[in-house]
């Protein structure tokens, strides 16, 4: 094929991909003052992890949540916890970064779906990509202050890293899939089932391959994140359960 033919191909294709990422991050940012003034106790432990995290005692606040949260999404809400203690100016952030990984699952998504199916019309994968960014869920959970979004974003990012491992044996996709599996648990302990699938492939990839080294440079790097996560657990204890 003539290379003008295929520069305007993938000219059209990534003017097309743009176009779904502006659409995807519209849609989520039409939301931003849905859930402005609603909380719960998720909310709570979240924000009493962020406010630990950037120096304010917010333990009064945490006595009335009721049970321990994890601390990844934590994580990000510290950013304007630094600058600010004003939780509405918190929620702005939080909504708009949620718009952001909403854009995010669109393109992991689609990076995996050419993975899985690269015979398979680049604008109909690029189309179930946009339809799983914008799934009612997502819209909904990502007007709220939340830490779903990010998981989620965080969960197709790992099974990219670890197909990308499988497929390749590179090194950094096997380190980076052990750190992204550890780091979901963190921003959410009932991703333990997650924790526990990706050991099973880890040691099924071992046995296959006849290479534990390749099952150890996956597996090291998940150790890490939950030794980290202890860590960090007893920090919390410490400052936020007096």
């Amino acid at each position: 094929m003539d290379r003008r033919v295929l520069g305007g191909c993938f000219r059209k294709e990534k003017i097309v991909f743009t176009a779904a990422l502006l659409f995807c991050f519209v849609i989520h940012m039409l939301l931003i003052k849905q859930g402005v003034n609603w909380y719960c106790v998720d909310i709570d432990g979240y924000l009493c992890h962020a406010a630990t995290f950037s120096g304010r005692d917010w333990s009064g606040v945490f006595s009335h949540a009721g049970r321990f949260y994890s601390w990844g999404y934590s994580v990000l809400l510290t950013i304007p916890m630094i600058l600010t203690g004003n939780t509405t100016v918190v929620y702005y952030f939080a909504i708009v970064c949620n718009a952001i990984l909403c854009c995010g699952i669109l393109i992991v998504c689609y990076m995996l779906a050419k993975q899985v199916a690269p015979d398979v019309n680049r604008y109909l994968l690029l189309l179930c990509s946009t339809a799983v960014s914008l799934y009612s869920s997502y819209i909904f959970q990502g007007a709220v202050m939340l830490a779903e979004i990010y998981l989620y974003f965080f969960v197709l990012l790992g099974v990219f890293c670890l197909l990308q491992y499988i497929k390749t044996d590179r090194l950094v996709w096997g380190i980076l899939s052990g750190f992204l599996v550890g780091y979901m648990y963190i921003i959410h302990n009932r991703a333990v089932g997650i924790v526990v699938a990706y050991v099973i492939v880890a040691v099924a990839f071992g046995i296959k391959s006849k290479s534990w080294k390749r099952t150890a440079i996956m597996l090291f790097p998940l150790l890490l994140m939950l030794l980290l996560n202890h860590g960090v657990v007893q920090y919390l204890n410490a400052h936020e359960k007096n």
